[in-house]
């Protein structure tokens, strides 16, 4: 009996020499791997601030570490005029778990590799500044010592965000709430301050209040919410487009005319959009989907033109643009858009408005391969004019032709001219005071310089004031009003005749824009067919 006591005693230590020889020393590593960790957090692991951690956990069985209560603050002790471009003023993380951080990679190949990060509630403040150059933005100078980091999966429960212009501390962007979920993230690191990133795949995305400044504080852009939907499916809400001053105050800040844009959309739906292309330049997305999009558009025509401005055609902006863009239609229903115009020597702004407006564009893309397939960029549009006629209009733009080509076609029907008023009336001394359109349609070619095309302007009983503007009063010119009367024409066709077919042309004026260029050229259709004695016009066949 004494002797199996000793043999359990003699096999009991051992045991326990087993266990300190091979788990002892884990354990041993892992104090070890808190301290270094700890150390490596006083000394500062990001240049210029000090990062605080209530509490550091480490598990080397699983290779994982945990950060509760973690702070970041900029160093009092930090010399100024040193700024790296971009400084954390204040940042809150409840929890930072790593996991499943592969030591030998990083020892073989000076690669990072993660198992997965998960982010708790946290929320930053950034300062960023416009230095040209910036330095390395970690705790280390000069090349960096890891070449790649890889995360097999990120998640961030709760992310706030606010970022401010460093010189004058204005709020530039902030972010309420962000919680995101990815598959595989790989960071390509060639030095400090040089690195590509592979876009993930995102499980979960949703963000809840977006805002940016833009245009150098003049615009403000908010985004209610934004959801990963499925895929490469998106969908937007509330969105929102502010100018920051008022109306005439826009402009004068500026120092030049230009039109003053408010937006408001209710809904914005992405498909198939394919954002790892991002990283190689390529924006390509099937589908754009809008519903309720409310545009009031305003310009003080008091204030001189921007010098030099000379805007593009829309196949020139489009191929402007830095990136590759392939989207196969875009489309926007039941819109609303206001247009309202103060020219010299007006006592106050003229204005039209288009309500149930919908558009429809369709193959939107700057590839020098899809042009060379003769391909077509085309616009569809429809919608009712000051909330009475259906009007239509279609614009293409050829890729086939030269690279400014247009063709553009439209029409109008059943509709009081007295509508127009309300921007004749302050823009043009002049009133209508009867006057029924029955159809008018055209139909033009155009490129950079100049359009031309034919319309058909069918109408009766036209009748007109001019007038002549004292102070904020709008006064009748009697006898110049009888000189127009009796010399324009108040019906066409007149009697038993055939409908006049004008000819329309305008030389375009480069510092205006298209749609400028493209209402010039319908008004000088109309001023053909309501002005006689004039040669371009011909009888229409019936």
């Amino acid at each position: 009996m004494e002797k199996k006591k000793k043999i359990r005693n003699r096999w009991f230590v051992i045991g326990l020499i087993v266990i300190l020889i091979f788990v002892g020393p884990w354990f041993l590593l892992q104090h070890m791997l808190k301290n270094e960790i700890s150390k490596a957090i006083e000394k500062g692991l990001i240049r210029g601030h000090i990062l605080e951690a209530g509490k550091i956990e480490t598990d080397l069985l699983s290779a994982s570490v945990s950060a509760m209560s973690l702070s970041i603050y900029p160093d009092p002790a930090w010399e100024s005029g040193q700024e790296t471009g971009i400084r954390i003023d204040t940042c809150s993380v409840d929890t930072l778990s790593i996991r499943g951080i592969n030591a030998f990679r990083y020892l073989l190949f000076k690669e990072l590799s993660i198992q997965g990060i998960l982010l708790g509630k946290t929320f930053i403040s950034l300062s960023v500044s416009d230095v040209q150059e910036r330095d390395d933005f970690s705790g280390h100078h000069g090349k960096s010592q890891i070449s790649k980091i890889i995360f097999k999966s990120l998640n961030v429960s709760d992310l706030g965000i606010n970022v401010h212009e460093m010189e004058t501390g204005r709020k530039m962007m902030s972010v309420n709430s962000l919680k995101l979920t990815t598959g595989k993230l790989k960071i390509g690191v060639k030095s400090g301050k040089d690195m590509k990133i592979s876009y993930p795949d995102i499980e979960r995305l949703d963000i809840d209040t977006l805002q940016a400044v833009l245009s150098d504080g003049f615009y403000k852009a908010e985004i209610g919410q934004i959801r990963n939907t499925g895929g490469q499916d998106f969908n937007l809400r509330e969105i929102k487009l502010l100018p920051q001053y008022k109306k005439y105050s826009f402009s004068k800040r500026l120092g030049y005319q230009t039109d003053r844009i408010k937006l408001l959309l209710d809904e914005l739906n992405i498909r198939g959009f394919d954002y790892k292309k991002l990283e190689d330049k390529i924006i390509r997305c099937e589908a754009i989907e809008g519903n309720a999009v409310f545009a009031d558009f305003f310009r003080d025509k008091n204030m001189p033109r921007k010098p030099g401005h000379r805007p593009p055609m829309p196949q020139q902006m489009i191929t402007g643009i830095p990136y590759r863009v392939c989207i196969d239609s875009i489309s926007m229903k039941r819109n609303e858009v206001h247009y309202i115009e103060h020219v010299p020597g007006a006592p106050e702004a003229g204005f039209v408005f288009f309500d149930d407006l919908n558009l429809l564009v369709l193959n939107v893309n700057n590839d020098p391969a899809y042009f060379k397939k003769a391909n077509t960029l085309r616009v569809f549009a429809t919608g009712s004019v000051m909330g009475e006629s259906l009007a239509k209009l279609k614009i293409s733009f050829p890729a086939s032709k030269s690279p400014d080509t247009i063709f553009f076609s439209g029409s109008l029907k059943n509709m009081n001219l007295n509508s127009f008023n309300t921007m004749l009336e302050r823009n043009k001394q002049v009133r209508i005071n009867k006057g029924y359109l029955d159809e008018l349609s055209f139909d033009a070619m155009g490129n950079n310089d100049f359009a031309s095309g034919k319309m058909s302007f069918l109408y009766h009983d036209l009748n007109i004031t001019v007038l002549k503007q004292e102070a904020e009063i709008a006064e009748e010119r009697k006898f110049l009003s009888f000189l127009m009367n009796t010399f324009l024409r108040s019906n066409n066709p007149a009697g038993k005749k055939s409908p006049l077919i004008a000819e329309m042309g305008f030389e375009r004026d480069k510092e205006k824009s298209f749609i400028n260029y493209m209402w010039k050229t319908v008004l000088s259709g109309i001023a053909e067919t309501i002005t006689p004695g004039k040669k371009k016009l011909e009888r229409k066949k019936k």
